[in-house]
C-alpha cells in the first residue's frame, strides 16, 4: 500500500515535471523566434500572445500608439495566431495594392463561417475564382469611364444634403447617414430614400451594428479555439452563437430584401437603371433565364456595395 502510494506520488511529480519542462520548452521557443523574420511589435506573453494588451474599447487608439513605436507595420499573436496591423496607407497600398496577388487571400474564420451559415470556415472564403467574379462584377460598373455616370445623382444628393443642413443643422447626423445611403442605394438599388428611417437603411444599419458586436474579442476566440462552434446554444460560453445566429438573419435580410425588391421591379416593368439590374440582364442566357449560381454572386456583390455605403 505505501508503495502504490509512493508510485501515485512519483507518477504525478512526473506528469508534472514533464508539463513544466514542456511549458518552458514552449515558452523559450516563442521568446526566441520573436522578432525573427516578422515586422517589429510588442513583445508577447507566452501562450496567450498579445491579446490582454489589445482592449475592447479604443483599439485605434492602442494600434496608433504601437504604429509610433513600432512603425507602420505591427506584428502581433493572439495565442499562436499571428497578426498584421496596418497603420498607414502608404503600408496599405504596398501589400495590399502592389503585393495583391500575395495578401488578397483571407484567414479561415471560424466566426464568420457562424455569421454567414457557411458549412465551414474554408467555404467561400479563400481568394479564388468566386472573389475574382466579384471584382469583375464591381469593376464592370465601377470603372473610370463609367463613373462619370453617376455624377448627376451625386450633384443631386449634395444639393439635398446642403438643404437639409440649412434646414435642420442640429440633424447633421442623420443628413449625412441619409446623403450616404442615398447614394449608393440608387446606385446598387435604384432606390431612391427619403429619410434614414427607410426600410433598406434600417436593414443596413442593423446588420452593421449587430456584425461589430458579433467580432469582440470574447467571440472571436471560436476562431482560435474552433471546437467551441460545437458548443450548443444553452451551455456557457455560447453568447458568440447566439449573437451569430442573430446577426446571420440580419445579414441575409440586408441581403434578400432590396435585391427581391429589383427583381419583383423588374418583371413588373417598373426597375430603375442600376447595378443589379444591368449585371442581372448580362447574365441572362437566350431564354432569358439566369442561373442560380450567378444571381447569387450578383446579390452578393450588390450586398457587400450596400454594406460599405
Amino acid at each position: 500500500m505505501v508503495l502504490s502510494s509512493l508510485s501515485r506520488v512519483l507518477t504525478t511529480e512526473y506528469v508534472i515535471g514533464a508539463f513544466l519542462i514542456l511549458f518552458v520548452l514552449f515558452t523559450y521557443k516563442s521568446l526566441a523566434s520573436f522578432g525573427k523574420n516578422t515586422p517589429p511589435g510588442p513583445r508577447p506573453l507566452p501562450l496567450i500572445g498579445n491579446i490582454l494588451q489589445i482592449p475592447t474599447d479604443d483599439q485605434e487608439g492602442v494600434f496608433t500608439e504601437w504604429a509610433a513605436r513600432y512603425g507602420d507595420v505591427v506584428h502581433i499573436k493572439i495565442f499562436s495566431q499571428p497578426m498584421i496591423i496596418l497603420s498607414s496607407l502608404e503600408a496599405v497600398r504596398d501589400l495590399l495594392d502592389k503585393k495583391s496577388s500575395i495578401y488578397s487571400d483571407r484567414p479561415r474564420f471560424v466566426l464568420m463561417a457562424e455569421l454567414m451559415g457557411w458549412e465551414s470556415a474554408s467555404t467561400h472564403q479563400r481568394y479564388g475564382p468566386r472573389f475574382r467574379k466579384h471584382r469583375r462584377f464591381i469593376n464592370q460598373i465601377f470603372n473610370q469611364r463609367a463613373i462619370s455616370a453617376f455624377r448627376p445623382l451625386q450633384d443631386r444628393e449634395v444639393l439635398i444634403l446642403l438643404e437639409n443642413m440649412l434646414n435642420a443643422p442640429e440633424a447633421f447626423v442623420d443628413h449625412l447617414r441619409r446623403f450616404a445611403a442615398a447614394t449608393i442605394l440608387e446606385i446598387t438599388y435604384g432606390h431612391n430614400i427619403k429619410s434614414v428611417d427607410d426600410l433598406f437603411v434600417r436593414l443596413a444599419e442593423r446588420a452593421g451594428t449587430l456584425t461589430v458586436e458579433a467580432g469582440t474579442p470574447a467571440a472571436s476566440l471560436v476562431d482560435f479555439f474552433p471546437m467551441m462552434r460545437h458548443i450548443p446554444t444553452w451551455a456557457p460560453f455560447s453568447m458568440f452563437k447566439v449573437n451569430a445566429l442573430k446577426t446571420r438573419k440580419a445579414v441575409e435580410a440586408m441581403m434578400n430584401i432590396p435585391f427581391d425588391q429589383v427583381k419583383d421591379d423588374m418583371k413588373s416593368g417598373k426597375a430603375v437603371p442600376c447595378y443589379t439590374t444591368t449585371l442581372l440582364d448580362a447574365h441572362r442566357d437566350h431564354s432569358g433565364s439566369i442561373s442560380p449560381e450567378d444571381e447569387e454572386d450578383i446579390k452578393g456583390s450588390a450586398g457587400t456595395l450596400f454594406a460599405g455605403k
